[in-house]
Order: C-alpha cells, then structure tokens, then sequence
C-alpha cells in the first residue's frame, strides 16, 4: 500500500472511531507514522482528505454499477446486482460507507454538491433499471420507479449501521433476505421466483 493510500486508510478508521470533527490531522499522522510534511504532500488538509475517501467510495459504486445498468441482463438481474454490489462494498469497506453517510456534511459546499451529482447518478442507476422493468413487464407496472428505487438503496444503505463482519448474518446471506424482499414487493406474480 502506498503512503497516500496508507494516509487514507487511517483517516478513515479515525473518522469512523472518533468523527471528523474531532479528528486532526495530527492524529492522523502519528496514527500513520508519518510526519505532517508527507501527509500534505498528498493532501492540502483534513477535508481534502474527507473528499478523497467520498470520491473512492461513490467512483467504486458507480463504476462497479454502471458496468451492470449497461449490460445485456434482465432487468430483475441488473436489479439484484445492483444491490449485491451495494452490499458488498458496505459489508467490505464499512468504515467508508459510514464516513459516507454520517460525515458528508463537512464537506466544502461545492465539494458536497460535486458528490451529490454522483450519488444522484447512483440512485438514477436503481431508477432506470425500475422503469425497464415496468416497461418490460418483469416489476409492477403500478410502482413509482423514483420511491421504489430510493426504498431498495435505503434498505441496502442502512446496514452500515447494523452489519458486522463478525455477526451472526453473514453479506451474502443478508443479500439474499434483502433481495427476496425487493422481489417480493416489485416483481409481477409470473415473474417470481
């Protein structure tokens, strides 16, 4: 792992544990074992490095999701790709999806609208695979494909709060109960599993 990595990793880590705001860069840095001259060679302070770790966390998911929305898939596929990936990446970099979440407002204003562009791209993603599959006929064609789609992301988002690698549920079980749910809810009678 590189430095500027190794710098992330611990920023993280120390914002999940103690907050941003109680963060500094000087716990940081004696976290990382480094001195504050190489931690501002890679970054121009606490918020750049609050910044780095949004625009990792969000290009992950959008990268990782759009290879799907862009695939020759079933809607009801796309759909439970979509959420195994979101889970995935909860269930694996947990401390980046509560930073996400819980400290985003810290971020300088234009900082935060540049990542709510990109997590409203990411929501749009569940959205459109929604209305192909009303159009297609595979879900409900009674559904409002907006609330349906902010319903499945505020299902899978909130396990941040609730997951634990240790815990009795492991991802891929919650998936599958999550995902059943979702079917349960969206898809038409014929198309159920």
């Amino acid at each position: 792992m590189n430095l500027q990595a190794n710098l992330l990793q611990v920023a993280v880590g120390l914002f999940e544990e103690k907050g941003y705001a109680r963060t500094s860069v000087q716990d940081i840095v004696s976290a990382a074992g480094v001195t504050k001259g190489a931690f501002y060679h890679y970054f121009t302070g606490k918020e750049d490095v609050l910044m780095a770790l949004h625009e990792q966390y969000i290009n992950g998911l959008l990268a990782k999701s759009t290879a799907v929305t862009d695939s020759t898939m079933h809607p009801t596929e796309k759909l439970s790709r979509l959420m195994e990936i979101l889970l995935g990446e909860i269930a694996h970099y947990g401390a980046y999806a509560k930073v996400f979440f819980t400290e985003k407002h810290h971020l300088h204003p234009d900082h935060l609208q540049h990542i709510r562009v990109k997590r409203d791209a990411y929501a749009k993603l569940f959205e459109d695979v929604m209305r192909e599959g009303m159009e297609t006929g595979e879900f409900r064609g009674d559904l409002d494909p907006v609330i349906a789609s902010l319903g499945i992301l505020g299902i899978c988002n909130w396990t941040y709060q609730w997951y634990r690698p240790d815990g009795k549920y492991t991802i891929d079980a919650i998936t599958r109960f999550l995902r059943s749910i979702v079917e349960t809810g969206i898809l038409e009678k014929e198309a159920r599993p």
